[in-house]
């Protein structure tokens, strides 16, 4: 007997052993191989049959972890030295493959398998086991290859192998096949999409440039949002939020809270809001910061729509904070808007009538404004007339700046000097009064 076929069957039995390593990750080697080539088929001794060159044809599949199955079909026609008839010999025989890719010009395989083999004719009565080959037998076969890629779907194809007759062990059948297969879908140590997953590996071809991948190279989602890790702008968005093209939540409003969390939806552009999204007012003027620009606006004062104080009178003081609206222009107030200097008086029209500033009233306000002058040397004070055109057929009238000129006269009595007193005519008012009105040191 030869030695070589069990030598090979060593071989054989020690590649299957080798562990695949990270296979069990991987997908794939390639969808469907389809190849045909010739086959050289040496016989057993015992057979007494030349070798001869004959046909195969292939049909496999791949399968995860770098395994495969495969369907073969042989066809041989050996002549023996001691029959004069031809013995033809036809195989059809199915493998599990394992396939170890060397780079992405080279594969190796082993395969293990069995099959149907039908050797000539009948078989004679009485013809003695393992002298001539004849009839059917299920076959045990085993071999070895190698694939040469020549491009992603195209390689050159040589394998070794023996088969052995399982129910006939005088003789046995080995050799070697060569051809060309064609391979669908085959996996290489490239990166196709670019996820950092070799092809080869990769469980999700086809990942969107710039998503990331798991080790298995598929495409993540951590926040569940439906836009893919690395595409997502927003990575951590809530839960349940719907979301852009981006992977960010939709804020309609745009202020910054997302729609599903934003409790004033339609806020207007510019809005300062909070967490819920609602509109802050830090001075409570009713203009929403970021649109207010008089945002510290004191409390109660009435405002503009831009946020800033209304101040009706011009002394400085808002309206609503105001507790002496209309005080006359370039009265000195305090911050509750009341004059800081006393006054403004006010004398009626009638105080001037038949016996003019004759009247308690009259008297008493004169008295204070004189007070006031006195305790305050630098003050001055205006005497402001008002009244209507008075005509000279109209007796018993006082035009405004004689009016104002009998308050001067009034507080002079009282000890003021003149040169302190400023008296003014606003002829043509339809209200008649004297108001006199305390200036700001220095003026």
């Amino acid at each position: 007997m030869l030695r070589f076929p069990h030598r090979l069957g060593a071989a054989l039995a020690l590649a299957a052993a080798v562990p695949p390593g990270s296979a069990g990750a991987q997908g794939p080697e390639y969808g469907v191989e389809f190849g045909a080539g010739i086959r050289y088929q040496a016989w057993d001794y015992a057979a007494d049959l030349r070798p001869e060159v004959g046909g195969v044809a292939r049909l496999g599949v791949g399968l995860p972890s770098r395994l495969g199955l495969e369907a073969e079909v042989a066809l041989v026609e050996p002549n023996t030295r001691t029959l004069q008839e031809a013995v033809r010999l036809l195989g059809v025989t199915g493998y599990l493959l394992y396939n170890l890719p060397a780079g992405d010009q080279v594969t190796f395989l082993v395969r293990l398998g069995g099959g149907l083999a039908k050797y000539g004719g009948d078989c004679p009565p009485g013809l003695p086991t393992g002298l001539n080959p004849c009839g059917g037998k299920f076959n045990l076969s085993a071999g070895m290859g190698a694939r040469l890629h020549l491009s992603r779907g195209v390689a050159v194809r040589g394998d070794f192998y023996l088969d052995r007759p399982s129910a006939d062990p005088g003789f046995f059948t080995y050799g070697a096949t060569l051809g060309l297969s064609f391979l669908t879908n085959r996996a290489t140590s490239a990166d196709s999409d670019g996820d950092g997953v070799l092809d080869r590996a990769d469980a999700c071809p086809g990942t969107p440039a710039g998503a990331r991948a798991d080790p298995r190279g598929c495409p993540t989602d951590g926040d569940r949002d439906g836009v893919l890790d690395g595409l997502d702008r927003c990575p951590t968005t809530a839960e349940g939020q719907a979301v852009d093209p981006q992977g960010c939540p939709l804020d309609q409003d745009r202020d910054g809270v997302a729609d599903a969390l934003d409790r004033c939806p339609g806020t207007a552009a510019g809005t300062v809001v909070d967490e819920t999204g609602c509109p802050m007012d830090g001075d409570r003027d009713g203009v929403a910061d970021g649109l207010d620009r008089c945002p510290a606006t004191p409390a109660g004062a009435v405002v503009d729509r831009l946020g800033c104080p209304l101040d009706s009178d011009g002394d400085a003081v808002p309206d609503g904070v105001d507790r002496c609206p209309g005080t006359p222009a370039g009265t000195a107030v305090e911050p509750t808007g009341c004059s800081a200097l006393g006054g403004p008086w006010t004398l009626s029209a009638s105080e001037f009538e038949r016996s003019p500033l004759s009247s308690a009233a009259a008297r008493a306000t004169l008295d204070e404004v004189a007070t006031s002058l006195r305790s305050r040397p630098g003050l001055r004070v205006d005497v402001r007339g008002y009244g209507p055109i008075v005509g000279a057929g109209q007796p018993g009238r006082r035009a405004p700046l004689e009016r104002a000129e009998l308050v001067k006269t009034a507080l002079v009595n009282r000890g003021i000097a003149a040169a302190r007193i400023r008296t003014i005519g606003f002829a043509g008012q339809e209200e008649p009064r004297v108001t006199i009105v305390v200036q700001p040191e220095g003026r």
